[in-house]
C-alpha cells in the first residue's frame, strides 16, 4: 500500500456504462500541432480531446464525438497512405479495418477548435479481428513528392522520348529530378510526383480470433497466414530489428516468425497444388509457463528487447531468445508500459498497474516509486506521452 497518490492535472469522464477493449483503444497523437487524446469504446463512439495544458477539463476540449458503425477494438497512427507520409489513423473494428484522416480546424474563423474525420479507405475482414500491429514489414517504402498533373507528365515524356518507370532517375534540363508515375489498372497514366523522396511506410497486420495473420499494404490486401499450433489469439508485437512478429501461443510459449517466411509460405499445400512455397515455421520459441496479457518491443541501449507481462511475472528477452531478466510481482498486474528514459540510459523503466490501482515504477528490477490512483474503478491501460506544452 502506497502513501502517495497520483496527481491528475487533466481528466475527461465518459458515461458510467462505457466499455473499452483495453488500453489499445486509447492513444495520444500530435494532430496539427495540438496534443490530442483519441478514445474509442465498444459501442463505436469515437472521441478526440485537446489537452490544452495544465488546466482542468472544459467542454471545448472535446473536439469531436462521432458514432461509428462497429465497435472500436484498437487504434493506431502511422503512414498508411501510398502517396503521402502524413500520419493517419487506423481503426480496427471486428469486421472492418478503416483508415481515416483526423483534421483539426478553427470553427467559423473563431478561436474554438473542431475536429473532422475524413475516411480514406477501408478493408472488409473475412474473419473476426482481435488485435493489430503496424510496422515497415519487409523494409516497406513509399515515394512522396510534389504532385504533377497528367498533362504535364505526358508532355514532358513526349519531349524526352522515353518512358519513365516508377522511381527511375532522369534529367530534366540541368536539374536532376525523381519522377514517380502512378498507373491505374490497365496501364492508364494518372499523375506523377516530382522531387521524389523515399520514406518508410507502415504496413498493417491483423490477427483474427482463430489466430490467422492478415497483412495489408496500404490499399492492398497482401496475404493471410495461419500460424502453426495457434488455436486462440494472443498478444502480438512487431520486432523491427529482425523484421519478425512475436506472439504467445495457447501452450504458453513465446514464438517469433520472420515476415519473409510468412510472405513466401503457402496457405495450404493441399489446396494450392502446383504452387511452391515454404511452410510457416517459427524462428525460435521460449517457454514462459504463464498466461501473457501484453507484449511490448522497446528500444534498449544497443538493441530491441521483448517485454512480456504475465500473471505475476514480467519477462525481458533479447531478439535471439536470450533471457535478460525476470521480475516477479507480489500482486496481479493489470497493464504495463516499458520505455527508455534517455537514449544513453542502459536500463529500462517500467510502469506497472496493480489490481488495487497502484502505479509502480521500476528501473530494471528495482522499485523506484509507487502511487495510488483514486476515483477510478479499474485502470485498463497506461502509457507515456511527450506533451508539447511540457517541453
Amino acid at each position: 500500500m502506497s502513501l502517495f497518490k497520483v496527481r491528475d492535472f487533466w481528466e475527461a469522464r465518459g458515461a458510467d456504462d462505457e466499455e473499452f477493449s483495453g488500453g489499445s483503444a486509447i492513444c495520444y497523437q500530435l494532430i496539427d500541432g495540438l496534443d490530442c487524446l483519441i478514445t474509442g469504446n465498444l459501442s463505436g463512439l469515437l472521441r478526440v480531446y485537446h489537452i490544452e495544458g495544465l488546466v482542468e477539463y472544459r467542454a471545448e476540449h472535446l473536439l469531436i464525438e462521432q458514432q461509428l458503425e462497429q465497435p472500436i477494438l484498437q487504434m493506431e497512427f502511422g503512414k498508411f497512405v501510398s502517396t503521402s507520409s502524413e500520419l493517419v489513423a487506423c481503426i480496427l473494428h471486428p469486421r472492418k479495418l478503416a483508415i481515416v484522416a483526423i483534421k483539426v480546424n478553427a470553427l467559423g474563423g473563431s478561436s474554438q477548435l473542431e475536429a473532422t474525420l475524413e475516411p480514406l479507405y477501408e478493408h472488409k475482414l473475412e474473419r473476426c479481428s482481435y488485435v493489430l500491429v503496424k510496422g515497415a514489414f519487409g523494409g516497406s517504402k513509399i515515394h512522396v513528392g510534389e504532385r504533377i498533373e497528367k498533362t504535364k507528365i505526358i508532355g514532358w515524356m513526349g519531349r524526352s522520348k522515353r518512358f519513365l518507370e516508377k522511381g527511375k532517375r532522369s534529367k530534366k534540363g540541368q536539374n536532376e529530378n525523381f519522377i514517380c508515375v502512378d498507373l491505374l489498372r490497365g496501364g492508364e497514366l494518372t499523375y506523377g510526383r516530382d522531387r521524389l523522396e523515399c520514406v518508410a511506410a507502415d504496413l498493417i497486420c491483423v490477427q483474427s480470433i482463430d489466430g490467422v495473420l492478415s497483412v495489408f499494404d496500404r490499399e492492398s490486401h497482401i496475404f493471410d497466414r495461419p500460424l502453426p499450433g495457434v488455436l486462440l489469439p494472443g498478444p502480438l508485437a512487431y520486432i523491427e530489428q529482425t523484421d519478425s512478429f512475436v506472439t504467445v501461443t495457447s501452450t504458453l510459449v513465446l514464438e517469433t516468425f520472420r515476415y519473409q517466411v510468412l510472405a513466401s509460405a503457402t496457405l495450404d499445400d493441399n489446396t494450392q497444388r502446383g504452387v511452391r512455397g515454404k511452410r510457416v515455421t517459427n524462428e525460435w520459441s521460449f517457454t514462459l509457463g504463464e498466461m501473457i496479457s501484453d507484449l511490448q518491443v522497446v528500444q534498449g541501449q544497443n538493441e530491441q528487447l521483448i517485454c512480456a507481462l504475465g500473471e505475476q511475472t514480467m519477462f525481458v528477452l533479447k531478439t535471439n531468445a536470450e533471457l535478460v531478466y525476470i521480475r516477479r510481482f507480489h500482486f496481479s498486474p493489470r497493464c504495463f508500459h516499458v520505455y527508455q528514459r534517455d537514449p544513453a540510459d542502459p536500463f529500462l523503466w517500467t510502469m506497472v498497474v496493480s489490481q488495487n490501482n497502484t502505479v509502480l515504477v521500476y528501473e530494471k528490477t528495482s522499485l523506484k516509486w509507487a502511487a495510488k490512483v483514486d476515483d477510478i474503478p479499474g485502470v485498463i491501460g497506461i502509457s507515456r506521452a511527450n506533451l508539447s506544452f511540457l517541453k
